[in-house]
């Protein structure tokens, strides 16, 4: 799980293997959040996008990503925040992906990389693009073919970085996840007001579960 606590703008990390129902969602969130898990109702933006509305609470926004076993939220108060994860695998068509979905000049970074490390670098690409897509509210389909404001922080580096342009209002930050799997959280600053940048803290970890 990814999670905030109430101070406004900073990102705390949880991780756990056993979000499988609403029901479970709502009792981690509401350890997390100190809000009665019966008092927890979600709405949904027409992007599909997750928010908590609880009976006197202030909203809070989070983010929800699954794979081989190992689930993850991301929740933030005063702030927007995405959170996807993958598990490191072979991504053949990794370069054309890239380019039509970060832009050719990412492409042609991820291309100057030693090819055994493509892939993984791929995969970091991915997760930061897709938690900044969720963060947004948008999705992928949202975007309306502009390119996710991911890269490479240069031609032979694996560090994923946003865009200058929305660096002020956005912050990216890979999670430590072992050996096996790959991701990376996305906090923004909601309309109208300024983004302070505050570490993620791994808060909880758990098991992973079965793959």
């Amino acid at each position: 799980i990814l999670t905030t606590d109430t101070r406004p703008k900073e990102a705390k990390v949880v991780r756990d293997a056993s979000i499988k129902t609403p029901a479970a969602l709502r009792s981690i969130l509401g350890r997390e959040t100190g809000i009665p898990p019966r008092d927890i109702a979600f709405r949904y933006s027409v992007w599909g996008k997750p928010s908590i509305e609880a009976r006197g609470q202030p909203s809070a926004d989070f983010s929800v990503s699954h794979t081989k076993g190992l689930s993850a939220v991301a929740l933030a108060r005063d702030t927007s925040v995405g959170v996807d994860l993958e598990p490191y695998r072979p991504c053949p068509d990794r370069i054309r992906i890239a380019a039509d979905v970060f832009g050719l000049d990412v492409a042609q970074q991820l291309l100057a990389l030693d090819r055994k490390r493509q892939d993984a670098v791929f995969l970091g690409l991915w997760t930061a693009g897709e938690a900044f897509v969720k963060a947004r509210g948008l999705g992928f389909a949202g975007m309306n073919g502009t390119k996710v404001p991911v890269r490479l922080s240069d031609k032979r580096s694996d560090l994923v970085v946003l865009r200058d342009e929305f660096s002020t209002d956005w912050s990216l930050t890979r999670l430590e996840l072992g050996d096996d799997f790959v991701g990376h959280v996305v906090v923004g600053a909601r309309a109208g007001r300024t983004l302070r940048h505050n570490p993620v803290e791994l808060r909880v970890a758990a098991g992973v579960g079965s793959r």
